[in-house]
């Protein structure tokens, strides 16, 4: 049996289980490198990966075409000589066949309504992606699919057959050739003519639909992603429960509907965010003012120190703070109670040595298994405690601290 009668995947990718001899066995870094008389397996290759499976119930780890023979990667040794049974997963072997000439379709679409050809293409396991030289408009993109599935639904035949280099040079194929003794070639008759080595369904019906799924822009070449067969209607099915959800998120009766009624949402959000911005700074400015005029003056600079109680919102009053020492000069003591958890927030000026905010917010914390810490001029922390004997000490601790501001 020479080489390419071996690869009975070429004329029947639909078999999925085969009875074959082992040739030889070698050992691998990766394994055990086995040589079959005849196999099922396609070899990782040409965009495409390998098909899953077992030979005689051990699973193929990888399987790759060298020096003409195809490898199968097995995690233990077989003998040369041993009949064994080949399964492929035959799922697996489905989404190879589907996605490939899905590729096919929409390549040959490119070229012919766009002139973007085909740069490279590859097969993931549930998915594929073709890069182009050229940028494609959503319009285009959407056209391009539509096209794609009305050449699934005419299932038109798929042929495959080898060729001398010199029979297929007289053939009208798309793309380049990659120079070999045999060339095989992928007809989807009527429609397009590829080289190619890969597996692929017997019509273009087998792929049931193709959807694209997205974009990118890599190595200054133009991506598209592609699902096809049951990923392509899982990938629908998704697409339509998202569909969905917005439309009835957005009041939206149908998908026709939708850019209006985000656009409407879209107005409304910037509406009450401006709303929320000047409603916060009305916000900012009387909690500014109000603790301004609590500051004790008696001492060479205004000292402000307050319990705030019920009050949970650290960020907003940090800010209030930061700019009361910044424009008032002001030492500013702040504890701000909530559930059951006190927070603490202590800042001077910079240019005088007392007091030491950070000193003191540690000693305070140390006395209530509370955390924080800082600089002598700015200091935070948290304490998991709300209770009179806490406030009390916060208290004695802020009258302490005012006092050496006096100073």
């Amino acid at each position: 049996m020479n080489v390419l009668e071996k690869r009975r995947f070429d004329a029947d990718p639909y078999l999925a289980e085969l009875d074959a001899v082992v040739e030889s066995c070698q050992p691998r870094p990766e394994g055990y490198a086995i040589v079959l008389d005849q196999t099922i397996f396609f070899p990782r290759g040409g965009g495409q990966n390998c098909d899953g499976g077992t030979v005689d119930g051990l699973e193929v780890l990888d399987c790759f075409a060298e020096n003409d023979e195809i490898l199968h990667i097995l995690p233990r040794p077989l003998s040369p000589g041993q009949r064994v049974r080949l399964a492929i997963c035959m799922e697996n072997r489905m989404s190879h066949m589907q996605h490939h000439l899905a590729q096919h379709i929409l390549s040959a679409l490119l070229t012919r309504l766009y002139q973007n050809d085909t740069q490279s293409a590859h097969m993931e396991e549930g998915y594929g992606h073709i890069e182009l030289p050229r940028t494609m408009t959503p319009d285009q993109l959407e056209a391009l699919e539509r096209a794609a599935n009305d050449v699934v639904a005419r299932d038109l035949p798929v042929h495959t057959a080898y060729y001398t280099p010199e029979e297929a040079a007289r053939i009208p194929v798309r793309g380049r050739i990659t120079p070999h003794a045999s060339i095989r070639l992928v007809e989807i008759e009527g429609f397009d003519i590829n080289a190619c080595g890969g597996t692929h369904c017997r019509s273009t019906g087998g792929i049931g639909a193709i959807v694209l799924t997205g974009t990118k822009a890599v190595r200054g070449q133009f991506r598209i992603y592609f699902k096809a067969g049951q990923a392509a209607l899982d990938e629908q099915a998704r697409r339509t429960g998202l569909l969905l959800s917005a439309q009835q998120a957005l009041g939206a009766e149908t998908g026709d509907q939708l850019p209006l009624a985000a656009e409407e949402t879209a107005r409304r959000l910037r509406e009450a965010e401006a709303r929320l911005q000047a409603l916060t700074e009305r916000l900012d400015a009387a909690d500014y003012d109000r603790l301004l005029a609590s500051a004790d003056r008696t001492g060479s600079q205004p000292c402000i120190a307050r319990i705030l109680e019920c009050c949970e919102d650290t960020k907003h009053f940090k800010a209030i703070a930061e700019q009361l020492v910044k424009n008032e000069k002001a030492v500013v003591l702040l504890a701000l109670t909530g559930g059951d958890r006190t927070a603490l927030l202590l800042m001077r000026p910079k240019g005088q040595k007392t007091p030491d905010l950070g000193a003191a917010l540690r000693t305070l914390t140390g006395r209530w298994d509370g955390k924080g810490g800082g600089s002598p001029v700015m200091a935070q922390g948290q304490i998991d405690l709300v209770s009179d004997a806490l406030l009390d000490d916060i208290r004695q601790t802020f009258s302490d601290l005012s006092a050496q501001c006096r100073t």
